[in-house]
């Protein structure tokens, strides 16, 4: 069976340029997906570290094991460091506390 040459040009072309969007639109949701992870890793090593009383030797141990747990989560993502900086949970200063606390109660009065 014959075909017009039309039709195999547009399917040398059509068919890989079709692949590579979708390939591109796989990757760029893996890398989205790495970066919700590592984010929410990040806030919940600062809730837990915060909450937890953790003295330094138990930090340290509890960041080992959350970037073991980092590193069998992600897909493409090559850096498995714990950045609590980056989080967008900030550790509580008990001075700016305690100014808000205040301030509230002055204003009630």
């Amino acid at each position: 069976m014959w075909l017009r040459a039309s039709y195999t040009v547009e399917n040398a072309v059509i068919t890989p340029l079709f692949m590579l969007i979708i390939i591109v639109v796989m990757r760029a949701s893996c890398d989205i997906h790495d970066n919700l992870i590592q984010r929410s890793v990040n806030s919940q090593f600062v809730i837990q570290t915060e909450l937890g009383g953790f003295n330094d030797e138990d930090t340290d141990m509890y960041r080992i094991k959350t970037e073991e747990y980092l590193k069998r989560r992600v897909i493409f993502l090559k850096k498995y460091k714990i950045e609590p900086e980056a989080s967008i949970v900030k550790a509580s200063s008990p001075e700016k506390t305690i100014r808000i606390v205040n301030a509230l109660k002055e204003l009630k009065n």
